[in-house]
């Protein structure tokens, strides 16, 4: 699968002909509707579509009782499968981001987020990574979205209610076991997945699910998890604590973003403000035992022993927080490599960071004037596929010489770049060269440095712009020839 090839808008189409909607004239529908918005996925609907026919057959199609989220998304999940069957080895990165919309209407079904004057609700995703090559998405291999409309307990209520909430069949935490269960009980069983997941997924029962599953996995705890060391009946004092007798195992120099208060991953307590910089990490690693702990039912294991790595940050600026974290993994311990490997699985959870930014941004879903939770939860399903295509143009920038020139773009691509962008590609082409020829068309200056996804994606939608023109003036031309 190639991000760049003019024809991955029509294999993206390709990918949900086996759409499961009950309705051969709902799939041909939905083929088209994926072929219009992967062109221009940032636009509004009527733009994208293109007609005031195509767009009223979209509305239709969203609000058919026949589309499900599921339905739509089913193939792409199958088309997936096979991608990580190919690259043998696999991360799953899971996560959930929340979607808001404004405007004055009551949209129906949407409910409370974290902002009180917006509805809307939460996607939990699974994204596969191919670590062998910079973590390149694969494409999705789960999507549950939930909407908060009951009312919030009563302060008198909260005891009760917290009480009842353990025995919910329906309660939102468990979706996290159930997504990963999904999960493994489709991919082969050539496949090696590694789950990777943050903080918010730090619980026993999850844990327990996924060691009962034999699933291999690397989760961050939180600062309130209790640990016991191996053969002890008391917990440490404190997550990091009796870690200063360990050796180091590894030294690494890792680059940090800037964090602002403007940006969606800033939160006071948990991810704070910070500067750019490279930070200088150390790296521990024991084997521990996780008790269970008094408020989980006795039906869970009583303890379980897993490895516990810890990563923590050395001569940080005087004002800004050190990097601090540990995680609790079934990945083996015993050599540098091992744990360096760890290391490196749990930072690429940061791609589904990226990849939510391609769905807010590059697809502007949570711009979409839609009237309610269905319609919203069907054009999700359309649109996050169409996501995953935005950013494997990252991967392509961050591995330069991983994809052809003939992978990348078509020869009719090459001379419309030639014609109209303002660093046209050397004859003869390169993949290099193509690129920074696609990134000029989107905006990119030399001294702003690489160019990243979004620029590229800005630069190859008008590159396809640029080529239905070229096409369609040739053929005025050999028309008004004969």
């Amino acid at each position: 699968m190639c991000a760049l090839k003019r024809s991955s808008v029509d294999e993206l189409a390709l990918e949900f002909a086996d759409a499961r909607l009950g309705d051969e004239r709902l799939t041909r529908r939905l083929q088209a509707i994926v072929t219009s918005l992967s062109r221009k996925p940032g636009v509004g609907f009527p733009m994208a579509l293109g007609s005031e026919a195509a767009c009223e057959g979209f509305y239709r199609f969203l609000r058919n009782d026949k589309v499900t989220s599921q339905g739509i998304l089913a193939p792409h999940f199958e088309a997936t499968i096979a991608r990580c069957l190919d690259a043998g080895s696999v991360v799953i990165v899971h996560d959930t981001t929340q979607f808001q919309f404004g405007g004055d209407g009551e949209r129906e079904g949407l409910g409370t987020t974290g902002n009180v004057s917006q509805k809307g609700f939460f996607g939990h995703f699974a994204l596969a990574l191919d670590p062998a090559a910079a973590n390149k998405p694969l494409g999705l291999l789960g999507l549950k979205t939930f909407s908060r409309t009951k009312k919030k307990y009563s302060r008198e209520s909260r005891a009760a209610y917290l009480r009842n909430l353990r025995k919910d069949p329906t309660k939102e935490s468990l979706r996290w076991g159930d997504l990963l269960e999904d999960i493994e009980s489709s991919l082969p069983e050539e496949v090696r997945a590694i789950h990777v997941m943050d903080r918010e997924s730090d619980n026993y029962v999850l844990i327990s699910r996924m060691m009962a599953t034999d699933a291999r996995f690397v989760i961050r705890v939180t600062a309130k998890r209790r640990l016991f060391p191996l053969g002890a009946d008391e917990p440490v004092a404190g997550i990091y604590e009796e870690w200063d007798d360990l050796p180091d195992i590894l030294e690494r120099e890792v680059p940090l973003s800037a964090r602002k208060k403007s940006s969606p991953y800033y939160c006071a307590g948990r991810h704070p403000v910070r500067r750019e910089r490279i930070a200088r990490l150390r790296v521990a690693a024991k084997r521990i035992r996780v008790k269970r702990p008094s408020n989980t039912g006795v039906r869970w294991p009583s303890a379980l022993e897993l490895n516990a790595v810890r990563v923590y940050e050395v001569d940080a600026p005087r004002d800004e927080e050190p990097v601090e974290w540990l995680v609790l993994t079934t990945e083996p311990i015993l050599q540098k490599k091992d744990v360096a490997h760890i290391v490196d699985m749990y930072r690429a959870r940061w791609v589904i960071e990226e990849y939510f930014k391609a769905l807010k941004t590059g697809c502007a879903f949570e711009r979409r004037q839609l009237e309610s939770y269905k319609t919203l939860k069907n054009a999700l399903a359309i649109l996050a596929p169409i996501a995953c295509r935005i950013l494997l143009l990252r991967s392509i920038e961050r591995i330069p010489g991983s994809i052809k020139l003939e992978e990348a773009v078509t020869t009719t691509q090459v001379e419309v770049l030639r014609a109209f962008s303002s660093r046209p590609p050397p004859q003869p082409a390169t993949t290099e060269s193509v690129l920074t020829a696609i990134a000029a068309l989107g905006g990119h200056l030399r001294n702003n440095g690489p160019p990243g996804w979004h620029v590229l994606w800005r630069g190859y939608q008008e590159l396809m712009t640029l080529e239905r023109a070229w096409i369609a003036a040739r053929k005025r031309k050999r028309s008004d020839q004969s």
